[in-house]
């Protein structure tokens, strides 16, 4: 088994060979790469039942000629800004990958393998006949190879195998998505599904012409994904990994992990499909939290809440990376008032959904509308992976008996929850 799982080691002389070929070929790969998107498909894709995929049956601007748009670094559970540009604009973004040391809960932390420093790594938004320019760089301070594969791209290895870079080495890629949905991107380089659980993934939302409707007054990004670790015990001085740009700051990490058991891929764990962790956004969800009150005042303090008022249609973007489980995404205390299942962005979404299903490198988009206040709990409703960390929290600012018309006591006695309870908090 290490012989397949770490192929990576015998490829990583002989890719360093092809340096000097790879860099001479880079200067000219976004020219390349725009004539070649600027090509005409001889078979249309776009039709009356297919109404929001792209038309390729004309031949497509020059792709030079679209004015650039420098898309932000944001991570979940953050969403970038809506999109507001009327016509087709050329997206442009910058995303490196290095290792980083960071915290899984507060007993232990772990080296994973970022884009960007994240785990996982920035979303991208784009509409319907933009292009997406990736400048893709490779950090990596162990010397691994990288690369993306952006489901939402149309091409070999949707998009890795331009995009497959050496340690130190930057590649350029430019690719228009066909269709609307939101994507998945993760780390294909051998062994992938090892990349992909050391924590290389993140989301392409590509959003329908015309923007998504209804709108909404909240947004917020939940990616799911395993961790299959075992503790590290064969050395005294663990090295911990941080960014290029964290340097200055290596004493101030070094000291907030100390004290934190260190933990290590397990790829047989992970061919058992046995997770250790089935995390939200890369951190286990209710161990060691705080529930606010419900002022505006306490709830706002609370770093990457997802905060909302009663009445505010709050969208989620929802992604299971994988790489092995399928996710039953529930809501405790309401329903999915809109379910686009599998992220379909083209067709009618569902309505008054409970529990949706989420396969292992899928995604859906879900709303919900509350009308009564307070802390509202997302789960894997294969509830036993609460406890391995996937629960994730909404707050509703206001008090939950606020709305005796909805919700209220028959007794006259208040909320009251079960000792430590990680689902029903006030």
């Amino acid at each position: 088994m290490g012989s397949i799982f770490f192929s990576w080691k015998k490829q990583e002389h002989e890719s360093n060979k092809e340096d000097e070929h790879h860099k001479s070929a880079d200067a000219d790969l976004a020219d390349k790469a725009a004539n070649t998107a600027a090509t005409t498909d001889q078979n249309p894709s776009k039709s009356a039942l297919n109404p929001q995929t792209l038309d390729t049956s004309k031949p497509s601007m020059d792709l030079h000629d679209i004015e650039i748009y420098q898309h932000p670094i944001i991570f979940p559970p953050h969403m970038p800004p809506p999109i507001v540009h009327d016509g087709p604009m050329r997206v442009r973004i910058n995303m490196d990958t290095y290792i980083r040391t960071k915290p899984i809960d507060e007993e232990s932390c772990f080296d994973w393998w970022t884009y960007n420093g994240g785990s996982p790594g920035p979303i991208i938004r784009i509409r319907l006949g933009d292009v997406l320019e990736v400048h893709f760089t490779n950090n990596d301070q162990s010397g691994m190879q990288h690369n993306i594969d952006f489901h939402a791209v149309e091409g070999p290895g949707g998009g890795s195998s331009l995009l497959t870079v050496n340690q130190g080495q930057e590649k350029i890629a430019i690719f228009k998505p066909l269709r609307a949905g939101l994507f998945l991107y993760h780390c294909a380089m051998a062994p992938a599904p090892v990349h992909l659980a050391q924590g290389m993934y993140g989301c392409v939302l590509v959003e329908p012409e015309g923007g998504l409707q209804p709108p909404a007054q909240k947004e917020y990004c939940i990616v799911q994904a395993e961790l299959y670790t075992s503790e590290r015990i064969d050395e005294k001085e663990p090295v911990v990994y941080i960014g290029p740009d964290d340097e200055v700051n290596r004493e101030k990490i070094e000291n907030e992990l100390k004290g934190l058991s260190r933990l290590d891929m397990d790829i047989e764990a992970g061919m058992l499909e046995k997770a250790t962790y089935v995390l939200f956004n890369g951190r286990k969800g209710a161990e060691g939290y705080n529930f606010p009150e419900h002022t505006d005042e306490s709830i706002g303090l609370l770093a990457d809440n997802l905060l909302a008022e009663p009445g505010d249609n709050i969208r989620i973007f929802f992604v299971n990376a994988g790489p092995n489980l399928v996710s039953s995404f529930h809501l405790i205390g309401g329903c999915w008032d809109r379910v686009w299942r599998e992220a379909d962005l083209i067709s009618a979404p569902a309505q008054a959904i409970q529990t949706t299903l989420v396969p292992a490198g899928g995604c859906v988009v879900v709303d919900f509308q509350p009308h009564v206040p307070g802390t509202y709990t997302m789960v894997d409703h294969s509830l036993f992976r609460i406890e391995k960390g996937a629960v994730k929290f909404i707050h509703v600012k206001g008090d939950p008996l606020s709305r005796p018309d909805l919700y209220a006591s028959g007794s006259g006695h208040g909320l009251e929850n079960c000792e430590a309870c990680k689902l029903h908090p006030k």
